[in-house]
């Protein structure tokens, strides 16, 4: 189907009769329902051609249209003049409920014929008007309400990650074999449960070396101390130089230095074999295990040996809009006021269920991120049962609360290029009418900004089939 929107010669198939006719038909891609809506009338596509005579018959079916040009144009040479993709007459009794049918007079030389046309655009739609005459549509019970203003709770939901309080990558400290694995995937563990066991032999070997060195280093210190007991004694009798017992001194500071290195490399050894043994650094739930025993695993190694999440409480991760941080800063007046002025919110997890436990919003970064032009916030919500699994994904859902505003239901409006309308009843017709509805809704209703006042009454239902004009019989 083609709407009327611009000028547009018909052109005439090969062979057939070149008539050249004189005039055009009159497009427009306008909805035939809001040519309605705005009670436009018919245009007059022939007005401006001096000189030639038109006369409308009237507003006929589709069907009545087809048949009458059947009639008139006997010999079919009207309908081959026209092109089907421009204008199917063959379609007007499908999608036209009425069409103007014009008698236009056209001059050929000295001969005049009169040719018929249809012109089926605005005009093909039911409650429309040309020239005072108008399809007549009967009287219908509607369900009506009265406009009035209560209070509503509206809920928005994004997009939130939901990661653990403290989720560690448990990755070695030291290089061996991996020897023992103490814990399964997805098991509850405390802070300080054995994790994994690294072969200890090299570093039970290096202890005992350094334990070893400690031993001889003490014994260096007490030969250098009794070295230097001697020649002091012996330098108050004159019998040494002073020469040797500053010597005796140097030494024994040495061995005690000796010692004390020998100590530090045995700790070094001791804190090397205590790192063999992986121990969880919280409480949580232990992640995938992707090593195996056997596996030679490092420091440098890529990857860890797992992940342990603590999921007492967990964080969820999501973005709000610039414009919204911004006109939230506004009303509340800081970063920190908007964030305590938020309301308990909950979460929809990913198999559809809705958390009993409330959650809080805890922070925003206050950061627009240059990219997505969002900012990043977190909320808490306690996870003592392990309902929620670190690294899963969901909804975050914030109440918002309105007090007296408009409230429609949706099956009062209709759309029409992006815009609402509903039908007000006045003086028993349907008269549509633009409001401005806040883009948050919960599906059913419409907070309205604008285009109502309390004490209107609107259509509450099937808006969409009402005409401009129509008499409304309120539904009891």
């Amino acid at each position: 189907m083609r709407y009327l929107s611009k000028l547009s010669r018909i052109p005439l198939h090969e062979g057939a009769k070149k008539t050249t006719p004189l005039f055009r038909l009159f497009y427009t891609d306008l909805l035939l329902k809001q040519r309605r809506c705005f009670g436009l009338p018919a245009p007059k596509p022939f007005s401006s051609y001096a000189g030639q005579d038109y006369t409308c018959v009237g507003l006929l079916s589709g069907r009545e249209a087809t048949n009458l040009l059947t009639k008139v144009d006997s010999k079919n040479e009207l309908l081959q003049s026209f092109h089907p993709r421009f204008f199917p007459f063959h379609l007007l009794s499908s999608f036209c409920s009425c069409v103007e049918v014009v008698i236009l007079q056209l001059k050929f030389g000295d001969m005049k014929k009169k040719q018929l046309f249809v012109l089926a655009a605005v005009l093909a739609m039911a409650g429309c008007r040309h020239q005072g005459v108008q399809d007549e549509a009967p009287a219908k019970d509607y369900e009506t309400m009265t406009v009035s203003r209560q209070d509503i709770t509206l809920e928005q939901s994004y997009t939130a990650q939901i990661e653990g309080r403290q989720s560690v990558k448990i990755i070695p400290r030291v290089e061996g074999y991996l020897s023992q694995i103490c814990v399964k995937e997805g098991q509850r563990v405390k802070k300080g449960h054995v994790l994994f066991v690294i072969d200890q032999a090299t570093y039970q070997a290096e202890v005992k070396a350094a334990e070893a060195n400690v031993a001889v280093a003490k014994a260096g210190v007490e030969t250098a101390q009794l070295n230097y007991d001697s020649r002091q004694m012996l330098r108050q009798k004159n019998i040494v130089s002073d020469y040797d017992l500053r010597t005796a001194t140097v030494n024994l500071s040495m061995s005690k230095a000796q010692a004390q290195q020998a100590q530090a490399q045995l700790q070094s050894a001791r804190t090397n074999l205590s790192y063999t043994v992986l121990r969880s650094p919280s409480d949580g739930v232990v992640g995938s295990l992707p090593f195996r025993v056997g596996d030679y695993v490092g420091p440098t190694m890529q990857g860890a040996l797992t992940t342990v999440a603590d999921a007492q409480e967990m964080y969820v991760y999501f973005s709000l809009t610039e414009r919204d941080v911004m006109s939230r800063i506004a009303e509340h007046g800081s970063l920190d006021k908007v964030v305590s002025a938020y309301p308990p919110v909950s979460l929809l997890t990913a198999n559809g269920d809705t958390s009993s436990v409330k959650g809080r919003i805890e922070s925003i970064s206050g950061v627009v991120e240059s990219g997505t032009g969002a900012v990043s916030a977190r909320a808490v919500f306690a996870n003592a049962d392990g309902w929620l699994l670190s690294g899963s994904t969901g909804r975050l859902v914030i109440p918002h609360t309105m007090m007296q505003v408009i409230v429609i239901p949706q099956t009062a409006t209709y759309e029409i290029q992006d815009k609402v309308y509903v039908y007000k009843v006045v003086e028993g017709k349907a008269e549509s009418a633009l409001i401005t509805v806040l883009p948050m809704n919960d599906g059913q209703n419409y907070v309205v900004i604008s285009g109502l006042s309390v004490g209107d009454v609107i259509v509450a239902k099937g808006a969409g089939y009402v005409n401009e004009g129509q008499e409304i019989t309120t539904k009891q």
